[in-house]
């Protein structure tokens, strides 16, 4: 199944998701999120930001960050009806 350009599948790895933006903790945060059992951007988006806050140590505001870009990657591209 093809993905358009800059979407990824539910069952991406956190890697892909982390990875392509160019954060500089990208990895870190995968590897942590990985430890949690956290394998796929499926796994990731379901959390609930206090949730990933309290995994990752940080501010629930970071952790919102993390998840709208986890939600931003799955979302269908928009589409005109005109």
């Amino acid at each position: 199944m093809s993905t358009t350009p800059g979407r990824l599948e539910t069952t991406s790895s956190l890697g892909q998701l982390f990875g392509s933006e160019g954060l500089q903790e990208g990895p870190a945060i995968a590897e942590l999120l990985r430890a949690r059992r956290l394998f796929t951007l499926q796994d990731m988006v379901y959390l609930a930001p206090w949730e990933l806050r309290d995994w990752l140590l940080s501010t629930e505001e970071e952790a919102e960050e993390l998840l709208q870009r986890g939600w931003a990657a799955l979302a269908a591209p928009p589409r005109s009806a005109w």
